[in-house]
C-alpha cells in the first residue's frame, strides 16, 4: 500500500509549529542572571560549543589560575573562556 501524499492543513501545521516551539523552550535553560552554578554545570550547558581539543580539566585549572572560584555566574565563566581564547559558537 502506497503513502498518499496529501499536504497538511494550516491546524496541522500550527499543531506542528507549537511543537517545536516547545521542544526548543524545554532545551533552553536560562539561570537568572546573578544566579551561580559550578563549574561541572556550567561546562555541561556549554560542551556542545566548545571544541572536543579543549578539554574540561585544562579549563578548570585555568578558571581556577585566573581566580575564579568553583561557584560563578555563568557570563563570568563565559568572559574566560573568552580569555583563553574559545569563541563561544
Amino acid at each position: 500500500m502506497a503513502k498518499s501524499k496529501r499536504k497538511p492543513t494550516d491546524e496541522e501545521k500550527a499543531l506542528n509549529n507549537k511543537i517545536k516551539e516547545q521542544k526548543l523552550n524545554k532545551a533552553k535553560v536560562e539561570l537568572p542572571k546573578d544566579s551561580k552554578v559550578d563549574f561541572d554545570g556550567w561546562h555541561s550547558m556549554r560542551r556542545s560549543k566548545i571544541g572536543a581539543q579543549h578539554h574540561k580539566e585544562v579549563l578548570l585549572v585555568y578558571m581556577k589560575s585566573i581566580g575564579l572560584s568553583e561557584k560563578e555566574t555563568v557570563e563570568c565563566y563565559d568572559k574566560a573562556l573568552e580569555r583563553y581564547g574559545v569563541k563561544l559558537k
